[in-house]
């Protein structure tokens, strides 16, 4: 029951390998091929540089005129925010393309910093820290501090122009949103995402090639971040469109102390967006680590009517992660540590899992009633073309898949190594091709062989190990 032929199309488009039938390649660094404006980003150098650094700015404030990282020959750096934003407003500093803003050692307070210039493809505008040190930008936002009033803005930072590279940072203090990332052309790399009351980083609608490279996430439990009904994410690909996440890890976070509720999701609208070689390692999430598809707190009245975000993910991809040791804390029939919820021609291929509860679901998209503006609503919000295939599940505790719903899904050529191989659980499954309806069916492996699905897979018992482990 594979659609090779549909997803060949779709993957070679994508991405470089030459796909055959009855064989994808597997992913690596080496089989991705990432946009020109990637190459650009990552290999473009300044041309211009401004410094900012407490630490190294000279006593004689009037010769901190930025121009040096060092109080030397009558120049020095910046020596604060401040210092830098009456700059710009008197025409010191002027963000043209090939400018660098390079930080130096220390803790930057800032408040809604938005960066709305552009560069070109060749000249970005960067936003660096100092080599070989470790900047700080602090939002402020510490709960239960009694002085939280002023700090109720939703962004932190936001890179909104187009052409720009930002590396080497700590954000952290982030009431709601620690990073907006809303341009185009965007490489956010290197970074560390403390905490954020809403989203780590948010690429919201209108985002177009943003790359987020080689970033650490974290949800340390002395944040003592206050529970939320809707639960933070660290990385949100809202209606963003073109974009990958690459080579990130997603650490320490548990959601019964304020963190993560879901680590990583490409929704509303979101399209060619790739998750591929990310870590997720020792997390506490409610439903899914990640989820391919759906939206919103599943409420499209506020969104779809004006055209922001739909209720499909299309061309959404989860390649080469790996996932360790991830627990579930909710008892939805449909959670998974991979979830796919209404997307079209997704791909889930080349991923390891190991020591996880659930490892697949498989739902429609959530919306409040069906004024969801779209035709056929109904049929739009299941999930569409999925491909799960050459994954390696190790040790899962829960259920291989749980399925509510999907029509034409391909699962194939995955080794499984579970503690109990009846583990799938079908709510509600429809396979268009034999028009056939399950419904609130526990199926053993053997059962779901039988349905078609995972036929070339392998199964092993208790204590079994995966080929490479």
């Amino acid at each position: 029951m594979r659609h090779l032929l549909s997803l060949c199309t779709f993957l070679s488009s994508l991405w470089l390998m030459a796909c055959q039938p009855n064989a994808i390649a597997p992913f690596n660094a080496q089989n991705i091929s990432l946009p020109a404006s990637y190459d650009a980003l990552e290999n473009a150098r300044p041309t211009r540089q401004f410094y900012i650094s407490a630490e190294h700015a000279c006593a004689d404030v009037s010769l901190n005129d930025g121009s040096s990282p060092v109080c030397h020959n009558g120049h020095g750096p910046f020596p604060d925010m401040q210092a830098v934003k009456a700059a710009a407003r008197n025409g010191d500093l002027t963000l043209t393309p090939g400018s660098a803003v390079i930080f130096r050692d220390g803790t930057y307070a800032i408040d809604k910093l938005f960066i709305s210039k552009s560069g070109t493809e060749q000249k970005p505008i960067s936003i660096l820290a100092y080599p070989g040190e470790s900047p700080v930008f602090d939002g402020g936002y510490r709960p239960g501090d009694g002085n939280n009033q002023r700090l109720d803005k939703d962004i932190t930072l936001g890179l909104r122009g187009k052409y720009l590279v930002m590396s080497g940072f700590t954000i952290q203090g982030c009431k709601e949103v620690c990073v907006q990332l809303g341009g185009q052309h965007i490489l956010f790399k290197n970074n560390t995402i403390i905490g954020g009351g809403e989203d780590g980083i948010k690429v919201p609608p209108g985002s177009d090639s943003v790359y987020i490279v080689n970033n650490r996430f974290e949800w340390p439990k002395d944040l003592n971040m206050p529970s939320r009904p809707n639960t933070p994410e660290a990385l949100d690909f809202m209606g963003a469109k073109n974009s990958y996440a690459i080579n990130n890890l997603f650490t320490n976070s548990d959601v019964r102390w304020g963190g993560w509720g879901s680590v990583m999701w490409a929704k509303g609208g979101a399209r060619n967006v790739h998750m591929l070689g990310n870590r997720f390692e020792n997390l506490v999430v409610k439903n899914n680590a990640i989820i391919l598809g759906g939206c919103c707190f599943n409420n499209w009245n506020w969104l779809a009517g004006n055209g922001l975000a739909k209720p499909v993910a299309r061309e959404v991809s989860a390649i080469g992660n790996v996932f360790k040791n991830i627990s579930l804390t909710s008892d939805y029939s449909y959670r998974g540590t991979i979830a796919i919820e209404g997307c079209h021609d997704c791909v889930v291929q080349d991923n390891s899992l190991d020591n996880i509860d659930d490892a697949f679901a498989l739902y429609r998209t959530g919306a409040s009633g069906l004024d969801v503006n779209v035709a056929n609503a109904e049929t739009v919000r299941l999930p569409q073309r999925i491909s799960i295939n050459d994954n390696k599940i190790n040790g899962v505790k829960g259920n291989l898949y749980n399925v509510q719903i999907a029509l034409e899904l391909e699962s194939d050529f995955n080794q499984f190594c579970a503690e109990n191989p009846e583990v799938l659980v079908t709510r509600g499954f429809l396979d268009l091709e034999s028009s056939t309806i399950y419904q609130k069916f526990s199926l053993g492996y053997d059962e779901w062989q039988a349905m078609g699905y995972d036929l070339e897979s392998e199964m092993n018992g208790i204590g079994c190990a995966m080929d490479g482990e």
